[in-house]
C-alpha cells in the first residue's frame, strides 16, 4: 500500500477540528449518563429492587425528554433528533395514562415532583 501525506492548510484543519469536536459532543449528547440514571432510580423507585416501574419509567424518560429538548434549542435543523424526542413523548404518555389508571394517587404525586402537567 502507498500512502500519501495529506496537507491541510489552516483552514482545512479548524473545519476537521470543529467536526471532531462536534461528533464527540454529540456522543455526550446523546443520552443521560449511568450516573444520572442511578440517581434518578434512587429517588424515585417504589421499594428497594425496583429499576422498572412506571413512576422509574416515567422519571427516566423526563430526563431524556429534557435533555433532548436542550439539545434542540442549540441545533433546530435537527429532525432525526426531534422525531426521536416525539416517540419519547409518547412512550412516556402511555406509561403515564397506565400509571394514571392504576394509582391515580401515586400519578399526581410524580407529576407534581416532575413539574408535569396533570392531564384529567
Amino acid at each position: 500500500m502507498i500512502y500519501s501525506k495529506i496537507t491541510l492548510n489552516k483552514h482545512e484543519k479548524n473545519l476537521f477540528s470543529l467536526r471532531v469536536t462536534d461528533k464527540i459532543l454529540e456522543e455526550t449528547m446523546a443520552t443521560i449518563g449511568d450516573k444520572e440514571k442511578l440517581e434518578i432510580i434512587e429517588t424515585h423507585r417504589v421499594h428497594d429492587k425496583d429499576t422498572g416501574s412506571s413512576e422509574v419509567q416515567i422519571a427516566i424518560l423526563t430526563e431524556r425528554i429534557n435533555h433532548l429538548i436542550e439539545h434542540l434549542k442549540n441545533n433546530k435543523k435537527d429532525h432525526h433528533t426531534r422525531r426521536g424526542l416525539l416517540k419519547l413523548v409518547g412512550r412516556r404518555r402511555k406509561f403515564e395514562a397506565y400509571l394514571k389508571r392504576t394509582n391515580r394517587e401515586s400519578y399526581v404525586a410524580l407529576a407534581t415532583k416532575l413539574k408535569l402537567k396533570i392531564k384529567d
